[in-house]
């Protein structure tokens, strides 16, 4: 077998797909049971509309991110490209309970005088029109991705640097910049043999012990951290 076919599935895959499935299932879970217990939302129409719904959406666009993946592969020629998973967000779904549906359930019982069922049938429309136009806002937002990915700086993504190992002798500020990759810098304590015993504190390595001559002080230490553009 080439080394460089295109590998389907590999053992992360299995715990990738467990994780992503369960977190998930816990996601609806949530929401139907915050959706009966905060706003009376009838559990059994949730069960067979919103999940149901939400699930084939996920399915879908699952799918739709490994077709780019594969074709990302071929145009590559890498046989370890993965699909980026999709579904839920806590914090979305939060959003999607408190703001969304939970409101709009509410307002069908209460201002459209609506039945219960009704109303939740009120809700599960609202909730697909905001599904849908926070879709067009994204799509529309995904024009200037490029454009925000080279403005800011993808800091803590380390490729593309030669050195990041800390030392003694660097002074404050001082760095090499490699051209277009954007540097941070991180206190650090010196390694233990500039301690002589001395407990290591960040404090300890501006003050020196008491008494101390600057010549016997810790040198204070800075370590660059450069990520690649």
């Amino acid at each position: 077998m080439s080394e460089n076919r295109y590998r389907w599935a590999t053992p992360g895959d299995v715990n990738a797909f467990f994780g992503l499935m369960l977190d998930n299932v816990a996601g609806l879970l949530l929401a139907v049971g915050l959706l009966a217990q905060a706003f009376e939302f009838p559990a059994d129409y949730a069960a067979s509309h919103l999940v149901p719904g939400t699930a084939i959406g996920v399915f879908a666009g699952d799918f739709l991110f490994t077709v780019l993946a594969f074709r990302l592969a071929r145009k590559t020629g890498r046989n370890d490209i993965t699909a980026m998973p999709l579904g839920l967000d806590t914090p979305s779904t939060f959003g999607m309970i408190f703001f969304v549906l939970g409101p709009a359930f509410q307002h069908g019982l209460k201002d459209l005088h609506l039945t219960a069922e009704l109303a939740a049938k009120h809700a599960w429309h609202v909730g697909i029109c905001e599904i849908f136009v926070s879709g067009v806002f994204k799509l529309a937002c995904a024009f200037g991705s490029g454009w925000v990915r080279r403005v800011v700086p993808r800091a803590g993504h380390g490729h593309g640097a030669g050195w990041a190992s800390p030392s003694t002798t660097l002074t404050w500020g001082s760095a090499s910049r490699i051209p277009g990759g954007a540097i941070t810098f991180h206190d650090r304590l010196p390694p233990p043999s500039t301690i002589r015993g001395r407990s290591m504190t960040v404090a300890s390595t501006r003050i020196g012990k008491a008494g101390a001559h600057n010549s016997q002080r810790s040198p204070h230490c800075r370590s660059a951290i450069i990520a690649g553009s």
